[in-house]
């Protein structure tokens, strides 16, 4: 049971919530073409001509239910209030962090999409059923975080989340 003094290692959070979104979404799309009508192996860069994105389509779904997965759970963390207000505050600097990410992927999910024309050209009625589920979480993500987020910096952040660089770009939040 967690209790004020707990101490939350979010690091151990974060990366547990994002290896078990990656279970969870392999296992759930293990026949590819049950989720799948375009070639999941398409190559982002090649379809969006843009030669800074790496990732395939599959990746790219990947990411996203990723951020579902450790946005639910740093999500039900805080509401648990059982975090101290340290803890609390890097965990809304996680969410800040990841919920551009979100923001960023959904674009791109959503230029795969309007190449195809529509979703239901794209993926399947499970996927369809998968990529609703990311959304909705997406979407209470934003209106029940945004506000306190939005003004966060995230410019000198790398691919992961440093609470160290955070903190030094974010010194007005913890004044």
């Amino acid at each position: 049971m967690f209790t004020r003094k707990n101490v939350v290692n979010f690091f151990f959070v974060d990366d547990i919530a994002h290896q078990t979104g990656h279970v969870i979404l392999t296992a759930t799309t293990a026949n590819r073409k049950g989720s799948f009508i375009i070639d999941e192996t398409l190559q982002l860069s090649i379809l969006l001509n843009d030669v800074t994105e790496y990732r395939s389509f599959y990746t790219l779904f990947h990411a996203l239910y990723t951020y579902h997965s450790i946005t639910l759970c740093l999500d039900k963390i805080l509401k648990s209030k059982v975090l101290s207000i340290a803890m609390e505050k890097e965990a809304i600097g996680r969410i800040g962090f990841y919920m551009l990410k979100f923001e960023a992927d959904l674009q791109q999910f959503n230029k795969v999409i309007m190449h195809f024309t529509s979703i239901e050209f794209a993926l399947t009625f499970l996927g369809i059923e998968i990529f609703q589920l990311i959304e909705k979480q997406h979407d209470y993500m934003f209106m029940e975080w945004n506000p306190v987020v939005e003004e966060f910096n995230y410019q000198k952040q790398a691919y992961n989340y440093s609470h160290k660089v955070f903190l030094i770009d974010n010194t007005s939040y913890y004044a």
